[in-house]
């Protein structure tokens, strides 16, 4: 029975097999391991910045956009006008809204922004 089940199996197709499994498994290992220190240098980088979009008259903007400049970073405002987004002290927020004008704030530090968007009183085409 055991010779059934080693038919066509020979030592030198294991032996591929074995070293094909360790090398995947090596540079698995390698890129999760380089992976670590980047990732860890960015924890200490960003920090999470909290912050209100509201109008003129102070009313909170839903649904507004928040991007870091430069970046492919976003967030939307909540019913409340709250935002949270991770950031480097020193990037630069780009907040925008549908009939307001864009407004950019550059981050000092880590307490909350409030950001004030002025009305678009542009005419539309």
């Amino acid at each position: 029975m055991k010779r059934n089940l080693l038919k066509g199996f020979n030592s030198t197709r294991g032996i591929y097999l074995l070293l094909c499994l360790i090398s995947v498994h090596a540079l698995t290992a390698s890129n999760a391991l380089a992976a670590v220190p980047h990732a860890a240098t960015r924890a200490h980088s960003a920090a999470l910045i909290k912050g209100t979009v509201t109008d003129s008259k102070g009313l909170p903007l839903p649904g507004a956009t928040v991007k870091i400049k430069g970046t492919q970073t976003a967030t939307v405002t909540d019913a409340n006008g709250q935002f949270s987004i991770d950031a480097s002290p020193g990037a630069v927020l780009v907040v925008s809204f549908a009939g307001y004008l864009t407004k950019e704030a550059a981050i000092s530090g880590n307490g909350s922004l409030t950001i004030q968007l002025s009305e678009d009183t542009k005419p539309l085409n």
